[in-house]
Parts: structure tokens; sequence; C-alpha cells
């Protein structure tokens, strides 16, 4: 059994019965001076970004050059730990306020060379189509909202949101999908049924021009989620529960104007090259064992990934620790933390 840790959750994975399973073979060891805590395909470069560096490489990870971070080109130009996009010809890096410094945004169009450019608020970032989004919270419920359509040279506030006046509201999360900027907030709601406590999800779009917010929240979706590693631009898609359904899956391939669901309890872990990344549960006594599928087609069909990793031999069974990292074409990424570790990548084939 593995363990599958993203975004500091972790989840046991099971070898699956039946179902075709693709091996995963080790990969070079980057150099110690380049964090690989995210991934990205970008321009025929691989792309890992960590706290500390932001490395390119060309050969598909037998070298790896530095472009972002200490002895970097830029010292002071540092990245976070999360990559995002690419969106309309650039990749992007979670802004970061490092220091006194202002919030910023970093921005590539060939990978090698970045610029950083300031934004107004310090929360959460988007990018949809030519559009930049970027949303901070003012106070309990209340948000503060811009966009920009000249890549942050102006910034122009969208149309106020009714505040949620409660301390436990969470938001705004931003996401762009089909050349819309789409926003989800909620408060914590009731304990249900079958022992989930809901949170109520509302999810809404922008007008093209800002002026106006449309509530596009999937049908019967009172608790919804999409994940952090992901790019939404072809296709959006959320974890649901209701108060009659526990967990399901709602995607939208046109942001939010129709949506279709899978019935599967499918957690999405990540959305990436229109792929969805989910995990499968199964109960064994008290053991809940979770292994990793992918689908290429909005959840029409589903395959197993990541059976291939390491594990270690016992006769108590040694979760083993590993990070999802991302897809390119048809190979998809895994961090190793414990046994044999390092960087695996996993044919879809």
């Amino acid at each position: 059994m593995k363990a599958l840790c993203v975004a500091f959750v972790c989840f046991v994975a099971a070898a699956s019965h039946g179902v075709d399973s693709p091996q995963c073979v080790r990969m070079p060891d980057p150099p110690a001076k380049c964090s690989t805590d995210s991934f990205r395909e970008f321009k025929n470069l691989w792309v890992v970004a960590g706290s500390t560096s932001t490395c390119i490489s060309s050969d598909q990870g037998t070298t790896w050059k530095k472009v972002l971070g200490t002895s970097a080109p830029d010292p002071q130009m540092l990245p976070s730990s999360l990559l995002l996009g690419p969106f309309n010809g650039e990749l992007f890096e979670e802004f970061s306020t490092s220091g006194n410094q202002s919030p910023f945004v970093l921005h590539s169009a060939d990978g090698i060379t970045w610029k950083k450019t300031p934004i107004p608020v310090g929360g959460d970032f988007a990018v949809a189509g030519n559009i930049w989004a970027v949303g901070g919270r003012l106070g309990i419920g209340m948000f503060d909202l811009r966009i920009s359509k000249d890549a942050g040279t102006t910034w122009t506030p969208t149309a106020p949101l009714d505040p949620i006046p409660l301390q436990f509201a969470f938001g705004p999360r931003l996401a762009g999908t089909q050349g819309r900027i789409v926003m989800m907030d909620g408060i914590d709601a009731e304990i249900v049924p079958h022992g989930k406590q809901l949170i109520h999800m509302r999810l809404r779009r922008l007008s093209p021009n800002g002026d106006r917010w449309e509530d596009i929240t999937p049908a019967d979706c009172i608790d919804g989620n999409f994940p952090v590693e992901s790019d939404f631009e072809h296709t959006l898609a959320l974890s649901c529960a209701s108060v009659d359904r526990p967990a399901y899956l709602a995607v939208t391939n046109d942001a939010g104007s129709s949506w279709f669901f899978r019935e599967e309890p499918f957690p999405v872990i990540a959305v990436q090259n229109g792929g969805i990344v989910a995990s499968i549960s199964s109960i064994n006594n008290i053991l809940v064992n979770f292994r990793v599928v992918y689908s290429s087609n909005s959840g029409g069909s589903w395959r197993s990934v990541g059976d291939g990793l390491p594990s270690s031999l016992s006769t108590k069974p040694i979760v083993e620790s590993a990070s999802f990292l991302g897809v390119a074409g048809d190979i998809m990424f895994f961090k190793v933390q414990s046994a044999n570790p390092g960087l695996y990548e996993c044919s879809l084939k």
C-alpha cells in the first residue's frame, strides 16, 4: 500500500484488481538546487518549482537549469511552490509576498525568462483568456475582487458580492475556465446523516465586462470544492456532496452553462491538460483504501495510475508517501518521499 499526499492530505493507494495499471519508472534525480513541489510541461520544457527555486529541463529530466531562486539570474524574484497554467501562452507562479514586498505574480512566455508584475490584492489569482483576476478578504465574509485586461497594468473592481456575515465563511477561490472567471465561496453548514459536515458552497461566474456575477452552482451540490493544483482552461471538475448523496463528481466544459454528473464517489485531486485526476475509496474493515485514477474524457472512463510506485515489504505494510506533481502528454508524475525516494513517471498509455 502507498499513501498519496496532495495539498497535505494523505491517501492510501491500494493495488487495483482487474484494472489496467501502468508501470512507473524512476527518473534521474534533479540537482539539490531544484525544488520539486510542482510540475508543468510548457513549450517543450519540463518545469519544476518549489519554495526555493524554479528549474527547467529541455531533455525530459536528464539535465536541469535553475531560472528562479537564490543565485538565479534575479534572486529577488523568489518563486512559490505552485505553478499555474499555462494560460494564454504564459506560465504563472502563484504570487508571493516576500518580506515587506507588496503582492506580485511571476509569469513567463518561454519558461526561461520571468517577469514580476505587482497585483493589488493578496489572496487568490486566476487567468481566463486575456483576463487576470485577483481576490482577497476585506473582513468577515467580505471580498475585494478585481480584474485586469491588460496583463496587470490596470485593475478594475468587479461587481460587488453579497457579504457572508459569518466568521467561518471561506473564499474567495478563483479559477479560469473557457475564457470566464469563476469564484467559489461558502459557509460551514450542518452535519448530515452520512456523517460529513457540509459546506454551503456557492459557485458564480463573472460576466465578460466584470459588472455582473451569475450563479452557476451545480444542482444539488451543497458541498463542493475544486483542487488547487489544476488548470481548468477546458474542463472544470468539482467534488460535490449533498444531504442525500455523500459524494459525486460534477463536470462542465462550458464554464458552468451546463453540468453533467458522475455518481462515482471520486474526490478530485487535480485537473490538468483537460484530464481529471481523482481517487477511489473502498473500506476494508476499518481501513479506508484509496487508489489514484485518471480520466481523459471528462469522467466517462477511468484508468488506475501509480500502482507501480515503490513499496516496502514487511509483515506489517509500510505506508509510502507520494505526491502527485503533474501530467505531461501521456505521463503522470509523482514524488515519492519515503522508500526509494525520488521522482517517478507513470505511463498513461
